[in-house]
Order: C-alpha cells, then sequence, then structure tokens
C-alpha cells in the first residue's frame, strides 16, 4: 500500500508539473497529490486487509488466503473485498 501511495503522490505531482499550467508547488495541490495517494493506496490495499482479516478470524474454514478470497469472491462478487474501505479513505487521505 506504501508503495502505491508513494508512486500515486510523485505520478499526480508529475502530471499536474508537465499535463497543466496549474501551480505544482502550491499548497493546495500537495493536498490534492496525498488525497489521489491515498484513495490510489486504499483502492489497492483494501482487499488484501480484507482477506487478511478473514484468514486471522476464521483461517481454518478457509485454508489459505487464496481460498479465502476465491469464496469471498463467490459468494460477495467483487464488491466484497471493498467492505469498510470509507474509514480507510479517511485515514489516508487525510494524511
Amino acid at each position: 500500500m506504501n508503495a502505491v501511495e508513494m508512486v500515486a503522490y510523485d505520478e499526480s505531482k508529475d502530471f499536474v508539473r508537465n499535463k497543466t499550467s496549474y501551480d505544482s508547488e502550491s499548497i493546495p495541490a500537495y493536498v490534492l497529490y496525498g488525497f489521489i495517494a491515498g484513495v490510489l493506496g486504499q483502492l489497492c490495499g483494501n482487499p488484501i486487509d480484507i482477506v487478511k482479516t478473514r484468514m486471522m478470524n476464521e483461517g481454518a474454514k478457509y485454508g489459505s488466503a487464496m481460498n479465502c478470497a476465491r469464496d469471498l469472491l463467490k459468494t460477495e462478487g467483487f464488491l466484497g473485498f471493498y467492505k469498510g474501505i470509507k474509514p480507510g479513505l479517511w485515514r489516508c487521505c487525510s494524511f
């Protein structure tokens, strides 16, 4: 998750600097970079956190993380990987 956040921050900063006329060194720009990095980090990290939490709580039921992810996808669909993402977004985007 941290790797995604760091890359997203740098890439969004480079995009604003090279593709727009917006001041890329202003405080609102830094807030925007952090917001983008937080959202992308959560979108990539939340599915792993969901599987990890289920394995910690009911690991014997699944046997492996892949079985857990497969069962989650089959029973709850793709959006099941993003349950509880709102608190994570609030936390990451506020950094």
